[in-house]
């Protein structure tokens, strides 16, 4: 049986150590570059898409966020990050890793099966905690992390396939 834990603390924390990772290496690639990382804070891949700094704290949201509505029966739109720099981002990235670190498994799994309701403006959305993480959140987190993935590989980031996977969950050999 599929623990409440096994879709969000162990998933989510590889999605925010790569996200990191990727944010890390972009760093060092523009460094090298002589160019400022803050000019692509608020660069979009087209004008009716969100920038950059949105994919991160949709990361964020999609991530911590819904694993503590998976807590608490609640989640809502996120909110903004207001001004915020290349540095500001990559330290937001490792804050939400600190924190998801912090939640236990069996406070997770203590919550397996129970409601959490999307606060969407328009109407309130009931799922069970399970639908939520599977159908909403994970699919959302997938999203964003390949939108900041090809931002990232539009200005020239050396990315590969494994920059995007990261940790692997590989059986014990013999």
């Amino acid at each position: 049986m599929t623990m409440l834990s096994d879709i969000t603390l162990t998933p989510f924390s590889n999605s925010l150590n790569v996200a990191i990772h990727l944010m890390t290496k972009a760093k060092a690639h523009f460094e090298a570059q002589n160019r400022n990382t803050n000019d692509i804070v608020d660069l979009q891949l087209v004008d009716d898409m969100l920038p950059l700094s949105f994919q991160v704290n949709a990361i964020c949201h999609h991530t911590l966020g819904a694993t503590k509505a998976a807590l608490s029966g609640n989640f809502y739109i996120p909110s903004p990050l207001g001004e915020i720099d290349f540095d500001g981002l990559i330290d937001v990235l490792k804050s939400t890793q600190k924190e998801l670190n912090a939640i236990t498994v069996n406070e997770i799994n203590a919550r397996t099966g129970e409601t959490i309701i999307f606060h969407y403006p328009e109407r309130p959305m009931p799922f069970t905690a399970e639908g939520f993480i599977t159908s909403f959140s994970t699919p959302n987190l997938y999203f964003h992390q390949t939108t900041l993935y090809n931002l990232l590989r539009k200005e020239g980031v050396p990315l590969s396939k494994i920059d995007f996977i990261g940790a692997l969950s590989l059986s014990a050999s013999e």
